[in-house]
């Protein structure tokens, strides 16, 4: 049910209008705020006592200066807000969309940056479209008529400046008429990118330009006198030219701006702005901290609301404002969980038809939103009376719940200040558990302190491979012993083996699921089709994997078997007494066995060279072994030692040198 409201009286009575009709009418407005949106939209829309308040109070307000006359501003504001974000399929009412209208409303708020934004969103400026181009056509048709108020309306709505200023005839209007002010506030409006859209710097550059080639190059049987006068008022007469400067200064346009602002000053010499320099006085601003949101938070908020009303209209502001809190402003996770039902249990029992009531604040720029910072004689500022207040600051970490945060009874008692045991001594320690002399001892025997020599058995297994103890071909058999990979999954070695023997087997296609190495390779895994498919997929993506599959069953067939190798000691000792000596470990100092090859030395037999030089003094061999060994002297990395010494003995006069 609406109720009645006066319509707001003309300017001369203003004088005599009471506080007390100031509340009364916030009164009624907030009862149409509140109102859940079925209600709103059949009631409180069609209401024609509303709209006539409403566009009096556009056409006649005045500026307020009182609390009650800021209250019943923001009320408005907040009621018109919520008029422009009806859902697209509710139509306005033609009180709200009269050109009248939206000319008293820029004129009456054209700094309200909530207002001027939602204007210029697409889906509010689709219902005025119409409008602003049923208002170029009459301006057009009257000749300049009726173009009182375009700059307010230019300034408030950027896409209605775009709309007059793309029409040629409206340019050539002010051309004839010499509205230089209102092009310049189209021109600029159109350029700047306050409101969040960036500048639509081309419409600018073609506009200026034909107008700069009008006046340079006069068409036949016209007259360039009008572009010249009318370019030549526009330098010289406003900021036209330091006012876009400073518009596309740093942005990608600059250059280009530039050269058009060289052009333009070809008609005259730009403006100079001085700014006035006011010396104030150590008065108070009323400014402080910030309290709450600002307002470009707020028009964002706004915005966020109207996107899901979009899609939930039934659903009140207030509400929405609370589910965007409860999830950190993110419009995708509210709409999905509105679609889900899966709001969080405050929510769930909420009232969604709530809507969202600005707090009401005292008269001043800064009152709602600033801590006053002046002297405590001063009044405080009226505290916010909003329902809504911050969630409190809680402690989130991953330690949150554990032993020490909930500290039970159990946990108390295995908590304990020091040392747990304090009677537990060094001599106590060195004592308990100590290691016997025994053990020790045969642990230092186990290692061995005379293989110094490299050991070349590890080469194969380095390399991926196993040393095969089996192998003909080694003069010197190794046996060794098998134990078996307790890891060892046959469903895997299955798969291993044929994967290696042919991956065809792997294969996806209905052809290879129907084949007989399929069908076994499924009744020794046990594993599906896609189960087998997919052991190939994530083997192939995985090379560590693969490597390790190597490592444990080897080659199908070479001797892997998923069995590890185990080797046996090299280090040579001496054969027990009454055991043969096998030649195992009978190396020399090259590694290698002694009688088949020589060490460093010579080939065969035993030592450096050929021949035993340490044996008997009249034994052939020995002797043999010894003209050898003399005669290789040098190529055996001695480097002619006797002859060196000689030398020297000599120098010192023992006895002559050699010949």
């Amino acid at each position: 049910m609406s109720i009645p409201i006066a319509p707001f009286p003309l300017p001369s009575e203003h004088p005599e209008i009471p506080d007390s009709a100031y509340e009364l009418w916030t009164l009624c407005l907030t009862h149409h705020l509140q109102t859940p949106s079925p209600t709103f939209n059949s009631t409180s829309v069609p209401d024609p006592a509303l709209s006539t308040f409403l566009s009096t109070y556009l056409a006649h307000s005045p500026p307020p200066t009182t609390p009650a006359q800021q209250s019943l501003k923001r009320k408005v504001i907040t009621l018109l807000h919520r008029l422009f974000t009806l859902p697209s399929q509710i139509a306005l009412p033609p009180p709200y969309t009269i050109p009248s209208f939206l000319r008293s409303l820029s004129t009456c708020f054209p700094r309200s940056r909530l207002l001027r934004t939602t204007l210029d969103t697409p889906p509010v400026w689709r219902r005025y479209e119409t409008t602003v181009e049923t208002m170029l056509r009459s301006v057009i048709a009257g000749k300049g008529a009726g173009s009182e108020g375009l700059e307010a309306l230019f300034r408030f709505s950027r896409r209605a400046a775009e709309t007059f200023l793309a029409g040629d005839d409206w340019v050539d209007l002010c051309v004839d008429n010499g509205h230089v002010r209102e092009f310049r506030t189209a021109v600029l409006e159109v350029a700047s990118s306050d409101t969040g859209r960036k500048g639509n710097w081309s419409l600018v550059t073609d506009r200026v330009y034909v107008l700069i080639g009008a006046a340079e190059n006069p068409r036949v049987g016209g007259s360039a006198g009008k572009e010249k006068a009318f370019l030549k008022s526009l330098v010289e007469e406003t900021s036209f030219v330091s006012a876009l400067r400073k518009v596309s200064r740093e942005t990608p346009e600059e250059g280009r701006v530039d050269a058009l602002l060289v052009a333009l000053e070809r008609f005259g010499r730009p403006r100079v702005v001085r700014r006035k320099v006011v010396v104030e006085g150590m008065r108070d601003k009323g400014k402080g901290k910030m309290v709450g949101p600002s307002e470009e938070e707020e028009v964002e908020i706004m915005g966020k609301v109207a996107t899901i009303r979009e899609l939930f209209p039934d659903l009140g502001s207030g509400f929405l404002r609370r589910c965007l809190e409860a999830f950190n402003g993110d419009v995708e996770q509210v709409t999905s969980a509105l679609l889900e039902e899966s709001l969080p249990p405050s929510l769930v029992t909420a009232d969604r038809s709530e809507e969202y009531i600005p707090p009401d604040t005292a008269p001043g720029a800064h009152a709602a939103r600033a801590a006053p910072t002046a002297p405590a004689a001063r009044a405080p500022a009226p505290q916010s009376t909003s329902k809504y207040t911050p969630a409190p600051i809680t402690r989130r970490n991953k330690y949150d719940n554990d032993a020490l945060d909930t500290l039970s009874p159990t946990t108390l008692r295995n908590v304990h200040v020091g040392r747990k045991n304090a009677a537990l001594t060094a001599d106590t320690l060195l004592t308990t558990n100590a290691p016997s002399k025994t053990s020790i001892l045969s642990a230092l025997a186990a290692i061995s302190l005379d293989d110094d020599e490299r050991d070349d058995t590890y080469d194969a297994t380095d390399v991926g491979g196993a040393v095969d103890p089996t192998n003909d071909a080694d003069p010197v058999p190794r046996p060794a012993a098998a134990v078996p990979d307790s890891n060892e999954d046959p469903a895997e070695k299955a798969l291993w083996e044929a994967y290696r023997r042919d991956g065809a087997v792997f294969g996806r296609d209905a052809e290879t699921r129907r084949s007989a190495g399929r069908r076994v390779l499924k009744g020794e895994t046990g594993m599906t089709d896609e189960a087998i498919e997919g052991w190939k997929v994530m083997l192939e993506r995985e090379p560590r994997r693969l490597r390790m599959l190597e490592r444990r069953y080897g080659d199908v067939g070479g001797g892997g078997g998923g069995q590890t190798v185990v080797l046996e000691s090299t280090r040579w000792s001496a054969p027990a007494e009454g055991e043969e000596d096998s030649g195992r470990g009978d190396r020399g100092r090259g590694g290698r066995i002694r009688g088949e090859r020589g060490g460093r030395g010579g080939r065969g037999g035993r030592g450096r060279g050929g021949g035993n030089v340490a044996g008997p003094s009249g034994d052939k061999e020995t002797m043999q072994g010894r003209a050898k060994k003399e005669a290789s002297k040098g190529s055996r990395a001695n480097h002619n030692r006797r002859d060196q010494r000689t030398k020297k003995m000599a120098r010192g006069g023992a006895f002559p040198p050699p010949a």
